[in-house]
């Protein structure tokens, strides 16, 4: 409550929250399973970033607890923003999953979910889905990073937010502005 009411005392209303954790990754024994868990050095690096607007400080403190998430529902999404960096585990990913298919090779294993995730984009029917699944596309077949963010004109109200689960993906693409970008490594 302290620390609310010094950031509204200053007059932050905008909220950035962000985390990052490394994801290791490895072979869990010789039938090609593999077994996933969060480590200081991983094979990946994942950023995610928020901006929060019009963050009622003051109300969300003095709300009793079960009234705190209206309060907080009133803010609004500024932008958000994913980097997925690879660092080893797309490779790894692939082997894994060539070694269950005779024949083939993580190579041939990333073009065929490259092309289904640059069909999936396309099939959505959008400039932006196809966009999305051709940089998608990308990232699985050659890794590099991944960076996938929002455009919002306006900010968009956690509540609109929230009622955008029920629409098909391309028009939450178009809503939110969704972008993608892949870096080659």
């Amino acid at each position: 409550a302290m620390l609310l009411q010094m950031l509204k005392a200053n007059g932050v209303e905008d909220l950035h929250l962000g985390t990052a954790f490394g994801l290791k990754a490895g072979l869990a024994d010789d039938t090609g399973a593999l077994a996933l868990g969060l480590s200081g050095e991983g094979l990946a690096d994942m950023a995610v970033e928020v901006d929060l607007t019009a963050v009622d400080f003051e109300k969300l403190r003095a709300a009793p607890a079960p009234q705190r998430n209206m309060v907080a529902l009133s803010s609004t999404l500024a932008r958000a923003q994913v980097k997925l960096t690879d660092e080893g585990l797309r490779k790894l990913l692939l082997e894994s999953q060539a070694a269950q298919r005779p024949g083939a090779t993580a190579e041939m294993i990333g073009a065929q979910f490259g092309a289904m995730a640059e069909q999936m984009g396309a099939s959505m029917g959008t400039d932006a889905s196809r966009a999305i699944g051709q940089q998608l596309a990308a990232f699985i077949t050659s890794g590099g990073m991944l960076e996938v963010s929002t455009d919002l004109q306006t900010p968009l109200p956690i509540i609109r937010l929230m009622g955008l689960q029920r629409q098909p993906p391309a028009s939450i693409i178009d809503t939110l502005g969704i972008s993608a970008r892949h870096t080659a490594p």
